[in-house]
């Protein structure tokens, strides 16, 4: 995460420096500093899409979580751990509900969609006699949940 932090700085000293504009104000947790509304500053490139590095920072935050939860492995030792994890990436949805331009409130709204389904598929997992059944369902939201990531991220100009 720390590294994801730091390539976030990265880029956007190097957009700002290319706009001629100062790096945006972080705190000290190296996350955008502010309110979260949806209007803090963003670069532009000359030719591109104004992007909203702080929105972005939430879904980088997101993708964190989600690693986490993917690193762990799938199988009945770690079940209280999955569901834990699960619930750290649903943490992360009112950051990008706070942060989120009007215009993308339908992908917000399928990527919270998304987020309850890994969380409801976790706590299954969790709970199940079958787990053959659940880890499949597990599986499947882990795919749902990146796609709607990516969605956002491609209507939100963000960088990979």
């Amino acid at each position: 995460m720390i590294n994801r932090v730091l390539l976030l700085g990265l880029t956007c000293l190097l957009a700002a420096a290319a706009c001629g504009g100062g790096p945006p104000a972080a705190s000290s947790s190296g996350k955008p500093s502010g309110s979260g509304a949806a209007t803090p500053a963003g670069s532009a490139a000359p030719s591109g899409p104004v992007v909203d590095e702080a929105f972005c920072g939430t879904i980088a935050d997101l993708e964190s979580e989600l690693q986490a939860f993917e690193a762990i492995k799938v199988r009945a030792t770690n079940r209280a751990k999955l569901n834990t994890q699960a619930g750290k990436v649903a943490m992360t949805i009112d950051a990008i509900s706070a942060a989120a331009p009007t215009d993308l409130t339908d992908l917000v709204d399928e990527l919270t969609a998304a987020i309850d389904g890994l969380t409801g598929a976790a706590e299954n997992y969790a709970t199940s006699d079958t787990a053959d059944a659940a880890q499949k369902r597990l599986k499947k939201a882990v795919t749902t949940l990146h796609s709607k990531i990516t969605a956002l991220r491609e209507a939100a100009a963000c960088s990979t």
